[in-house]
């Protein structure tokens, strides 16, 4: 079983960046191609032993580059650079990560221990969804996550690999103050699909993963194992609120046998639909 996502997208695929086509407007806004850097975009494919460990060198470097800490007076969380025009690089991360930072005093910090001031793109404005888009300007090279629309299947029991900096460390020791130490706890964990709902949660949450997942890792990047990003991860396992943290966005909540397998899992918004501003359905391919 799997999903498909049909051809209820207005979505068109340009290198490196998503083009919305706004019916209600008829309007096409691509970016200007010599704009976008088509260079630094790491081919990688992630590959992983009988115990689920990975073992590409080359995987884990391009992702632990292209996945970035968000830092505000308030908040910690992680993101992903998903595109570069000229000087500028585009962050998806959640929303709840930047609620705090409307007015400013966001600051993204790269792979390199680089910090620069980010601010929230409001042209992107994903209404209900935890999501958010990001920009900083730096003349220094970064590398991108690829968006891969051509492989939009999303089969069950799959590898998937999530990155991000857990504000405590999965080993349950603290970390010491100070910037180094916020830096030192990214963490990439595998893991499998086990859910992909037939209609999203609130805020667009709508596949479950059973990566572990910690407090900081909100905004991360979901990879596949060709290494192609599909969703930003955004919910821990277990969380709080009991049944009203599963609620669907039509207001309904699940059934109890259902809610079980939900509560086991740490949720995702998938991207294919989201990114086109249309929030299309997802249809079980069975």
């Amino acid at each position: 079983m799997g999903i498909n996502f049909d051809g209820h997208l207005s979505l068109v695929i340009y290198p490196l960046s998503l083009v919305i086509w706004a019916p209600e407007t008829g309007v096409l806004t691509p970016p200007l191609l010599h704009q976008i850097n088509l260079v630094n975009q790491p081919d990688f494919s992630l590959i992983t032993n009988d115990k689920g460990q990975m073992t590409n060198d080359k995987g884990q470097i391009a992702i632990r580059q292209f996945t970035v800490r968000l830092l505000g007076e308030q908040t910690a969380g992680s993101g992903v650079i998903v595109a570069r025009y000229g000087h500028t690089y585009t962050v998806l991360t959640c929303a709840h990560v930047i609620a705090w930072h409307e007015g400013g005093g966001l600051q993204v910090v790269t792979h390199d221990g680089n910090t620069h001031i980010a601010t929230r793109n409001p042209n992107f404005d994903l209404g209900n969804l935890d999501l958010a888009v990001v920009e900083f300007t730096s003349s220094e090279d970064y590398p991108t996550a690829r968006i891969n629309a051509n492989n939009q299947n999303l089969a069950l029991q799959q590898p998937v690999y999530v990155s991000g900096f857990p504000n405590s460390p999965p080993s349950g020791s603290k970390l010491e103050p100070g910037f180094n130490s916020l830096m030192a706890s990214y963490f990439l964990s595998s893991g499998d699909l086990l859910l992909v709902l037939d209609r999203p949660l609130e805020q667009g949450y709508q596949i479950g993963l059973s990566n572990d997942v910690y407090i900081g890792m909100s905004g991360g990047p979901v990879l596949n194992s060709q290494g192609d990003l599909i969703a930003i991860i955004g919910r821990t396992k277990y969380a709080f609120g009991g049944v009203s943290a599963y609620r669907f966005a039509d207001g309904t909540e699940p059934n109890p046998e259902l809610l079980s397998q939900m509560e086991s899992a740490s949720w995702a918004i998938p991207i294919f639909c989201h990114l086109s501003f249309v929030i299309c359905p997802l249809t079980n391919d069975k």
